[in-house]
C-alpha cells in the first residue's frame, strides 16, 4: 500500500518557549565542552593554583607553570572564573611565561583558555594594568595561530585565526556588528555558527550587542515605526551596563545615537524609547535627570526637549478639539483651527523652546484613552476639570493659553518661576489668571505694560501679533501663524503689524 505524503507538511510554528529551551541546551552543550578534560587531578590543581594567588606566592605560580604544563591551563580556568584573582595575578610577563613553556605548542585547551580570558575582561584588561589588552591579544593570536587545523564546527579558535581583526582587536566588536547590520544577519546566529556560544558573556560578548544596538539605531529612520531594537534597548539590563566609554552607562551611548537627530520628528515609538530610557530631561528636580541627562550634551537635551513640546501641542490641540466635537461646542470647533495654527506656527518657526501641559482631571482621562500612558510630563489642573492649559516658552516671551474660555495670556521676557518649576505639579485656575499676571508684572521693568490677555473672539490673532510684533518687537512672521485667508484678512483690512526695535527684558 502506498501512501500519498503532502509535498510540504506543514509543521506548527516554535513557540517562544522552545526558542528558549533550545538556546539553554545549546549554551549547556558548549559549557560541557569547555570542561572537557577536567577531571580530579586538574580540579586539584585549580585550587593549589588558587591557594597561591591568594596567599600572593606568584614567584611560587612562576615556578610551577615552568615545571607543569597542565599549571597553564589550570591558571587560565582560574582568571576566567575569578576576576578578583585575575586581577592580583594576570600580568603580560606571567602570560607570556604561560605559553613559553607550552613545547611545542599551546594545546587547543589551553588556547581556548586564554581565548576565553580576552573575550571575558577585554576592554577591561588596560583598566587593570596600561597596555594589559594589547599583550593577552597580542597572546592569544599567536597560540591561535600556532594551532593545527581542525575540520570541527563551531570552532572559536579557527573563527579567531581566520578574522583576528574581529576579535582580537579593539575595534573588533564594532566592525562586526556593522557587518552583520550590513548583511542583515542575526546576532545569535552568527555567536552558535563561529563558536562564540559559551564565550559571549564577558566584556566582548557585551561590547558585541551593543554596537550590534548602536549600529541597528544610527542606520534606522527615527521618523517611522516598526524598529525592534527601540523595545529591546529600553531594558534596565541593557541600559544600565557599562558602555565602551569609561564613567558612563550604555544608557548614555543609547540616548545620544537616539537624539544625534537634525531634521525630521520622531515616531511615537521612537519618543517613547528616549523616554523609557532617560526619563524626560525637562525634570531637573528627578533622579533620572542626574542620572542620564546631565551628563549628555546640551545641543540633544534641547532637541528631546524641543520633541517633547511638539508632543505637549499635540495632546493640548487633542484635548481641544475632542471637547469640541464631543460637547458640540460649535464656537470652540469653529476657533480650534486658528489655534492650531498659531500653536503650531510658532513651533515650525523654531521659537518654542520648551512647553509644559496643565491639565483638568477629565481632559487628562480622555486624553489617557487616546493616547496611552502620556510621555510627557502634565501637571493637574484643580477645580477645572474639562480644561487644558498649555505653556509655551518661546525664549524672549512666553504664552499661556488654554481650552474653553481661558483666555491667551502673553507675556514679554522670561517667566516667573511658579510656571518653570517642574516641582509644582498643581495648578489652579486662579494660579494662572491672577498670581502669574501679578508676579510677573512684579518682576519685569515695564510693569503690566508686559503681559496682555486675549480673548478668543474675533479676529483675535491680530491683537496677539500687535503685542508680540509692534509693541514688544519679537521676530513672529505673521505668514506663519496665519491661514493664507487670515493673513490676507490682515495684510489687506488692518496692515501688517510693524516691528519695533526689540527691546530684551
Amino acid at each position: 500500500m502506498k501512501l500519498r505524503l503532502p509535498l510540504s507538511p506543514a509543521l506548527p510554528a516554535w513557540q517562544p518557549a522552545d526558542t528558549l529551551a533550545w538556546a539553554t541546551t545549546t549554551k549547556r552543550a558548549a559549557t560541557i565542552t569547555q570542561r572537557v578534560g577536567q577531571g580530579r587531578d586538574f580540579l586539584a590543581l585549580v585550587t593549589e593554583i588558587r591557594r597561591l594567588v591568594e596567599s600572593g606566592a606568584l614567584a611560587h605560580l612562576d615556578e610551577m607553570l615552568e615545571e607543569r604544563r597542565a599549571a597553564a591551563r589550570a591558571l587560565l580556568h582560574v582568571w576566567q572564573h575569578d576576576e578578583r584573582l585575575a586581577q592580583r595575578s594576570l600580568d603580560g610577563d606571567r602570560v607570556r611565561r604561560l605559553l613559553r613553556h607550552q613545547n611545542p605548542r599551546p594545546t587547543y585547551l589551553t588556547t581556548t583558555g586564554l581565548a576565553a580570558v580576552l573575550l571575558k575582561y577585554f576592554d577591561e584588561l588596560d583598566s587593570w594594568t596600561p597596555g594589559l589588552f594589547d599583550e593577552v591579544s597580542t597572546a592569544t593570536a599567536r597560540a591561535v595561530q600556532s594551532q593545527k587545523t581542525r575540520n570541527a564546527a563551531h570552532d572559536l579558535v579557527a573563527t579567531m585565526r581566520s578574522e583576528p581583526r574581529l576579535y582580537l582587536d579593539r575595534q573588533g566588536p564594532d566592525r562586526l556588528a556593522e557587518r552583520l547590520v550590513a548583511q542583515n544577519l542575526s546576532l545569535s546566529d552568527h555567536v552558535r555558527r563561529t563558536g562564540l556560544l559559551g564565550f559571549d558573556d564577558g566584556r566582548y560578548g557585551e561590547r558585541v550587542r551593543q554596537a550590534f544596538y548602536l549600529t541597528r539605531i544610527r542606520r534606522a529612520d527615527h521618523t517611522t515605526s516598526g524598529h525592534e531594537v527601540l523595545t529591546e534597548v529600553a531594558a534596565k539590563s541593557v541600559k544600565n551596563s557599562l558602555s565602551a566609554t569609561a564613567g558612563r552607562l550604555f544608557g548614555h551611548d543609547l540616548l545620544v545615537a537616539l537624539t544625534d537627530r537634525t531634521s525630521g520628528t520622531p515616531s511615537d515609538e521612537w519618543l517613547q524609547a528616549v523616554i523609557d530610557i532617560g526619563g524626560d530631561p525637562r525634570l531637573r528636580h528627578t533622579p533620572d535627570w542626574s542620572t542620564w541627562w546631565q551628563r549628555l550634551p546640551r545641543e540633544l537635551v534641547d532637541r528631546v526637549t524641543t520633541w517633547l513640546s511638539a508632543e505637549d501641542l499635540r495632546l493640548f490641540l487633542m484635548a481641544v478639539e475632542n471637547f469640541g466635537r464631543q460637547e458640540r461646542v460649535s464656537d470652540l470647533q469653529r476657533l480650534f483651527p486658528p489655534r492650531k495654527k498659531f500653536l503650531w506656527g510658532l513651533y515650525d518657526s523654531g521659537l518654542v523652546k520648551e512647553t509644559r501641559l496643565i491639565l483638568g482631571t477629565n481632559v487628562r482621562n480622555s486624553v489617557v484613552r487616546q493616547v496611552g500612558r502620556l510621555r510627557t510630563d502634565a501637571a493637574k489642573l484643580e477645580n477645572m476639570p474639562n480644561t487644558a492649559i498649555i505653556f509655551v516658552d518661546c525664549g524672549d516671551f512666553h504664552i499661556v493659553e488654554g481650552s474653553h474660555h481661558f483666555k491667551m495670556w502673553l507675556y514679554a521676557g522670561r517667566p516667573v518661576p511658579l510656571l518653570t518649576d517642574r516641582s509644582k505639579q498643581r495648578f489652579t485656575g486662579d494660579d494662572l489668571r491672577y498670581t502669574v499676571p501679578v508676579a510677573h508684572s512684579q518682576s519685569h521693568p515695564l510693569g503690566y505694560n508686559a503681559h496682555d490677555e486675549v480673548t478668543h473672539n474675533g479676529f483675535w490673532q491680530r491683537r496677539a501679533l500687535e503685542f508680540l510684533i509692534e509693541k514688544h518687537g519679537f521676530p513672529v512672521e505673521p505668514r506663519a501663524v496665519l491661514s493664507p485667508e487670515d493673513y490676507a484678512t490682515l495684510k489687506h483690512k488692518f496692515g501688517l503689524p510693524v516691528r519695533r526695535t526689540m527691546r530684551r527684558r
